[in-house]
């Protein structure tokens, strides 16, 4: 990145008990941004042999041994075919082609989990060149990437972050916390979360030089997009790298600055245009030269035919094994059970029902 020397006033802070002559030959810039977890999925593996040709092509890739065995079964979740392992922390797992309980074709598939110590610059732009080759034979689903944008001189203070948080001066998410743990010895390691952990988007900033025991030096703001929110950022990342590779960092440094946004609120002000943002947040945003950039995931609409094909894919086969218990019984217990849970029902879920013509249903 190319870096303007921040200003030196009273909201930023300096970084204190290192030493300033050592750091400038250690770090090459104030603040680096890179992909720091990857989680991606290959579709459409046709079966083992193709699986071990993908795998073949991305060691090839990556000149890495990913150590996949198409029959070595593992369990992440779900219970998988294959899987592999590298000397770096690479998870792979490998899911056959079957039928599903409705009698259709799934194909098989190939999951991959990068770590961020996997992740240096060069395998970054070598999967990059690896997800620009597949092309439309096997699309890629990215379901979690993690992006660490690090202040490496620590020029914004946790305290300031904290303070504005405490107050309520910040926009985009609806849930804080912070989180403080302290180890035999150590000082006092401090969290600061924007987010659930169940939502899509996360942010979370702490000091990386004692998480990382004086490895790396700075405060790391480090975001995390998963499910729908991680298909986005996949692919502007992709396509960031693809149009203008010299300025990648700066483009995923724009996706974590986006998470957040610090603005002096006034009282019950939920409108984020009179609000000023915070001076030492409009620095930071300055001195990284990264415009924030928010990902917006719409809600998936709701829809009858989204429940039936929920009720086809995960309760058909349980519904099978209650019919066979319970034979004659079968039949009241469904009535029984539909009863109880129409009395549950939203008036959300009714309007979708009564909207829902028989005829728009697909079997």
């Amino acid at each position: 990145m190319n870096i303007p020397q921040l200003p030196s006033d009273d909201t930023l802070a300096s970084n204190t008990g290192y030493d300033s002559q050592n750091r400038s030959k250690l770090i090459p810039s104030k603040y680096s941004c890179k992909v720091d977890w990857l989680d991606f999925t290959l579709r459409n593996v046709a079966g083992p042999i193709e699986a071990y040709e993908l795998v073949n092509c991305l060691e090839i890739s990556l000149c890495r041994n990913l150590h996949f065995c198409a029959n070595h079964a593992a369990f992440n979740g779900i219970t998988w075919d294959g899987s592999g392992r590298s000397e770096d922390g690479v998870l792979t797992w490998y899911k056959a082609p079957t039928v599903d309980d409705c009698g259709e074709y799934v194909a098989g598939s190939l999951k991959f989990a990068f770590p961020g110590d996997a992740l240096t610059p060069l395998i970054s732009e070598r999967l990059l060149t690896f997800f620009a080759e597949m092309g439309d034979d096997h699309p890629i689903d990215c379901t979690r990437i993690d992006i660490a944008l690090d202040d490496h001189e620590k020029f914004i203070k946790l305290g300031k972050i904290e303070h504005a948080r405490r107050g309520g001066h910040f926009f985009n998410c609806s849930h804080s916390e912070r989180i403080s743990s302290k180890r035999r010895g150590e000082d006092e390691a401090v969290t600061i979360y924007f987010g659930s952990r169940k939502s899509d988007k996360r942010l979370r900033i702490y000091d990386k030089t004692l998480e990382s025991k004086g490895k790396v030096f700075g405060n790391r703001w480090e975001a995390q997009f998963r499910r729908k929110a991680a298909g986005e950022a996949f692919r502007f990342w992709c396509t960031e790298w693809k149009f203008s590779p010299s300025t990648v960092s700066n483009a995923l440094a724009r996706l974590v600055l986006g998470i957040i946004d610090f603005r002096k609120r006034g009282d019950d002000d939920d409108d984020r245009h009179r609000c000023e943002p915070l001076p030492w947040f409009s620095a930071l945003i300055k001195a990284v030269d990264a415009e924030p950039m928010r990902i917006v995931v719409q809600p998936e609409e709701k829809t009858m035919q989204r429940s039936i094909n929920w009720v086809n894919r995960s309760v058909a086969s349980t519904l099978a094994m209650i019919k066979i218990s319970l034979a004659d019984e079968f039949l009241p217990y469904i009535e029984r059970m539909v009863t109880e849970g129409g009395a549950k029902l939203s008036n959300m879920r009714r309007e979708v029902a009564y909207l829902t013509g028989q005829h728009e249903l697909l079997y």
